[in-house]
């Protein structure tokens, strides 16, 4: 879904953070780059660490004034989950342990409290604030709720003990729907476009499609002339 307040990318894209391989060019118009919270921000303290996000934005404006005819735009996709700092990662409380069915593990913060959820807020501000003038950067997805990739929605409750660890850190369908409503109000700092990466709600009775069109409804009310 994308709540839409300027131009955003039309055309392929890759996905893998890097410009497309020559034999692409002529079909592939942009890519993703990522911002992880622990690159760009590993300190609570510390300046904002935009190296990553300057690269290419430097390379889709030389490529641009090459190519006026062919020209590229960017997403950046904001990550929280696996990838939060480890100053924020225990602010509810203990981090929770996740695991994904090939067997990978990490660990996340607890998403569905305030003092995450602030702490997440103030930092997407503070990107936005550095982004918003960065005209390469046709849209941003970020995601508070994500766990080990950049869907906003994916929980693998029944992988391992991860329904078990997130209930013993508080978590509830009821906290997880809210946290995900504060990521949606939470985007409208940025002025690109918000690219939301949607998926079928995970829950432990199964996949849950009237969950992720409640977010997507939540989106489109509550943000009226972005869609």
């Amino acid at each position: 879904a994308a709540l839409t307040s300027g131009s955003i990318n039309t055309g392929l894209m890759m996905r893998n953070g890097q410009a497309p391989p020559p034999n692409l060019y002529q079909y592939v118009h942009g890519y993703i780059i990522p911002a992880p919270w622990n690159a760009v921000q590993p300190t609570s303290t510390a300046s904002f660490v935009t190296t990553g996000i300057d690269k290419e934005v430097a390379t889709v404006r030389t490529w641009n004034r090459a190519n006026p005819t062919n020209r590229r735009g960017l997403r950046l996709r904001v990550t929280a989950g696996w990838n939060t700092p480890a100053w924020a990662i225990n602010l509810g409380g203990p981090a929770v342990r996740n695991c994904d069915p090939q067997g990978r593990c990490g660990y996340v913060p607890r998403w569905w409290t305030a003092p995450v959820q602030q702490a997440y807020q103030a930092f997407v501000a503070k990107l936005a604030a550095y982004v918003n003038p960065i005209p390469e950067i046709r849209e941003v997805t970020e995601g508070l709720t994500v766990t080990e990739f950049g869907e906003m929605m994916v929980r693998h409750p029944n992988t391992g003990n991860n329904a078990a660890a997130y209930a013993a850190g508080g978590y509830t369908e009821a906290l997880d729907i809210a946290a995900m409503e504060k990521q949606v109000d939470d985007a409208t700092v940025f002025t690109a476009t918000n690219q939301m990466d949607v998926a079928a709600y995970e829950s432990p009775k199964g996949q849950d499609m009237s969950i992720s069109k409640q977010i997507m409804d939540y989106a489109v009310s509550t943000q009226p002339g972005r869609v």
